[in-house]
């Protein structure tokens, strides 16, 4: 319990800190819009990097770096796929509009050039869409779960189609992300119960948990970048890549399908200032 409160005290005090410098790219992204967005995805790149370091979160990435611009589409398991997807590289979010509200992690959202979507709105996935274009057309990386909401880990729910609109009208690179969590230290402990949420139990219940489960070991295999001018095969496509690279992580046991609508590896805690 004390290491667990000494790794939360210490992402707040990275979160606090980073405040100020995620201001500088908020005051570029208004004079000079890529250059903005541009320093904005450098920072809350190292900003990820040091907060996994901070929570033991050590992430292996396999595959290469996603060229710019282009437009990253990973599984969805919890609301710390933020930061380990984060950690892969330089880009900005697209996130549902109620992060906008949680204390502290909303303020920090938004400085970092966080794109709010009401996936509920059909209205609002298009002004959404809009954003991404301009984002894309201005040479930056958007990192986007098209699942819509986070799931147990493993299974992947159907890709939506709506947000590759943008990739597809600018013959953007969309690069499917897959992500597979475990722990290490709890190897009996299921990870659908611990680094999932899914089960709409109380954020800072869930994070207490979280922390109190030691160290946090994330696969992240970056995938071979997909191109198509109809946004539902490339959904469907991206889906499928995922999913096949899921299953390969899982050993073979291919993760469910849900019923609703070569870069070296590294490790996140090798230098928090990378």
């Amino acid at each position: 319990m004390i290491y667990a409160f000494f790794r939360l005290s210490l992402a707040c005090i990275v979160c606090v800190c980073i405040i100020p410098v995620a201001l500088v790219g908020v005051l570029l992204r208004r004079v000079a819009p890529r250059v903005g967005l541009l320093v904005t995805g450098w920072i809350m790149h190292r900003w990820a990097r040091l907060l996994c370091f901070v929570m033991g979160i050590h992430v292996t990435i396999t595959g290469p770096k996603p060229p710019r611009p282009a437009f990253l589409a990973p599984n969805h398991v919890s609301y710390l796929d933020i930061v380990t997807v984060g950690a892969l590289c330089e880009g900005l979010f697209v996130s549902k509009a109620a992060i906008r509200n949680w204390p502290g992690l909303g303020h920090l959202a938004r400085l970092g050039g966080t794109i709010f979507i009401e996936r509920e709105r059909r209205r609002d996935t298009h002004r959404v869409a809009g954003e991404a274009e301009r984002v894309l057309g201005l040479g930056a990386r958007m990192m986007v779960f098209l699942e819509g909401r986070a799931g147990p880990g493993d299974i992947v729910r159907p890709f939506r189609s709506p947000l590759l609109q943008a990739p597809a009208q600018l013959g953007v690179p969309c690069v499917p992300v897959a992500i597979r969590y475990t722990l290490p230290e709890r190897p009996e402990a299921d990870t659908r119960e611990v680094v999932a949420w899914h089960d709409h139990s109380p954020l800072h219940v869930h994070m207490w948990e979280l922390a109190c489960s030691g160290r946090i070991d994330v696969e992240a295999r970056i995938l071979p970048p997909r191109e198509d001018t109809d946004r539902k095969r490339l959904a469907a496509v991206l889906e499928a890549d995922v999913r096949a690279a899921l299953t390969a992580m899982q050993g073979g046991a291919s993760p469910a399908v849900a019923d609703s609508d070569a870069r070296e590896t590294t490790s996140a805690d090798q230098s928090p200032a990378r």
